[in-house]
């Protein structure tokens, strides 16, 4: 994740108590995890509380359920990222940041572009 707020944050995106994508993410790796029976491969998940700080509106209702992964599913989660959530939710993420003030409209197409996989050149044989 923190490749992904550096890179939003070098595109102009003001990381505050409005745009908080982890959260995003979190809940649809959630899904993905419960979706195709990971823990089957790589065992329990293990559920916490989270705390925001007193100074974040979202302080009010804490705590906040969250879940701790195994290790082993890090490549998983990188490859899901990578081939899920930034080509088909961080798109609708950002927009409805836009929609709602707390991104400017112009900021998602740079954001998308920013966070697009580069081509990778062609191995030599």
């Amino acid at each position: 994740m923190s490749d992904i707020i550096v890179t939003l944050i070098r595109q102009g995106a003001q990381v505050d108590d409005k745009f908080i994508p982890d959260i995003s993410v979190g809940q649809h790796w959630a899904n993905h995890w419960r979706d195709t029976g990971l823990e089957a491969a790589h065992g329990e998940r293990i559920q916490y509380e989270h705390n925001y700080p007193s100074y974040f509106p979202q302080a009010a209702s804490n705590p906040q359920p969250a879940y701790c992964y195994p290790d082993s599913c890090l490549g998983e989660f990188r490859r899901w990222m990578r081939d899920v959530y930034l080509k088909d939710k961080m798109p609708t993420y950002l927009s409805t940041k836009a929609k709602q003030g707390a991104l400017p409209p112009s900021f998602v197409k740079l954001a998308l572009e920013a966070l697009a996989p580069a081509t990778r050149p062609k191995a030599l044989s």
